[in-house]
């Protein structure tokens, strides 16, 4: 069964909830945490999450110097070209590569080099599980969910968040903050609950 990160963006009712069940692991869009530090914000939770971090659409020194300062359990290469995950190996960090679908070749190149882990951001529930069972001693973390992926190690979605705030679970009746952090923290208790 895989690993579920559950996705959050840094807002208040979000952390509420996450430090009221208490998850084991968070995946935290850099666009949200770049001026967060993790130290603090882990003791604002009461405990201490495993992360993983990923970054798009900011610069290389940026995202690198927020992860000097912080030292996230995981965190994915800066999302674009191949030569990011190159040149932040090439400069001492241990990046987790991205793929993107069924039309990215660089799979075979990052298990070619080593990679011991991977993430995907897109691509069919088939072409997924036919990667993770062709590279069986290659972890996949999956940058979403789909069903039908068996094999993966684990994956990242924000559901436990935005069912929230589409009202549901709809036993939790009623409108305003907290309400919504009470349907929150019911989401992530099932997630958990499930496995994921």
């Amino acid at each position: 069964m895989a690993v579920q990160y559950y996705a959050t963006e840094y807002r208040s009712d979000e952390t509420e909830a996450i430090k009221r069940v208490t998850p084991g692991h968070l995946y935290l869009p850099f666009s949200r945490f770049r001026n967060v530090s993790l130290k603090q914000w882990f003791k604002k939770l009461g405990y201490t999450p495993r992360v993983l971090v990923g970054a798009e659409g900011v610069s290389l020194d940026t995202y690198l110097n927020w992860i000097r300062l912080n030292g996230p359990d995981e965190y994915l290469a800066l999302d674009g070209e191949r030569g990011y995950y190159k040149t932040m190996q090439k400069l001492g960090f241990s990046p987790t590569p991205i793929v993107h679908s069924c039309y990215d070749t660089r799979v075979e190149t990052y298990v070619a080099e080593g990679a011991r882990r991977i993430a995907i951001k897109d691509g069919t529930a088939k072409w997924v599980e036919t990667t993770c069972v062709t590279y069986p001693d290659v972890e996949f973390h999956l940058l979403g969910f789909l069903k039908g992926c068996p094999h993966l190690t684990s994956h990242n979605n924000t559901v436990w968040a935005t069912n929230a705030r589409a009202g549901k679970p709809d036993y939790v009746k009623g409108m305003g903050r907290e309400r919504n952090i009470l349907r929150m923290v019911e989401n992530l208790r099932w997630e958990e609950e499930k496995g994921g």
